[in-house]
């Protein structure tokens, strides 16, 4: 299904690349704060527009594929970030037990 007979508006599975690049970028950004931020941005306006249009879309096979595509990249993302977040918790422990000496 084509923009023209959604009414302009992306079909699912254009909807879907379009969260998969937002992903891939932030992923990508991971370690530069000034391209993370509007990476970031970016994912979060897609998702405040896409999202809901999203579930009133028809999903078939291909569509529930890249679901599961970006589902996985989700993820992943979440994983690196629980990491770094435990890191910088570390971090900030280790900090306050030298502080309190």
């Amino acid at each position: 299904m084509s923009n023209d007979l959604n009414h302009g508006q992306p079909t699912a599975l254009e909807t879907l690349a379009a969260f998969e690049t937002r992903l891939k970028a932030i992923t990508e950004h991971m370690g530069d704060p000034a391209e993370l931020v509007p990476a970031v941005n970016a994912l979060v306006k897609l998702v405040e527009e896409g999202f809901p249009r999203l579930s009133e879309m028809d999903m078939g096979p291909d569509e529930k594929v890249k679901m599961v595509q970006v589902q996985g990249q989700i993820a992943e993302m979440e994983q690196i970030l629980q990491m770094r977040g435990s890191m910088l918790s570390g971090f900030s422990l280790h900090l306050k037990e030298m502080i309190q000496g």
